[in-house]
């Protein structure tokens, strides 16, 4: 008989698995910390962006980016826009494989 193919692993990642440390203020969530070399520090994420959108959707608090995490795989890209300053930018998260 064939095999039918592996499930695939999701895993639920926090923002401390992908380097980086959030602050929900209630009007906004802004980054604390980012480890060098994470998957945080690869995107371009720094200390002071506060994050708008993740895959599209807008982050309103902190729960929003733990339920776009909680069914993540390794390998697996997030689409980020936030808030530098005065300047909106994108990045790619990628998870660790």
């Amino acid at each position: 008989r064939p095999r039918a193919p592996a499930p695939q692993v999701l895993t639920p990642l926090r923002p401390l698995d992908l380097g980086f440390d959030l602050q929900d203020t209630g009007a906004v969530v802004r980054v604390n910390r980012v480890d060098r070399s994470s998957a945080a520090d690869i995107s371009g994420l720094t200390v002071g962006d506060v994050l708008l959108t993740i895959d599209g959707r807008p982050v309103e608090g902190l729960a929003d980016l733990l339920l776009a995490f909680s069914a993540s795989r390794p390998g697996r890209e997030y689409y980020l826009t936030m808030r530098r300053g005065a300047l909106v930018t994108d990045a790619v998260l990628v998870t660790p494989r």
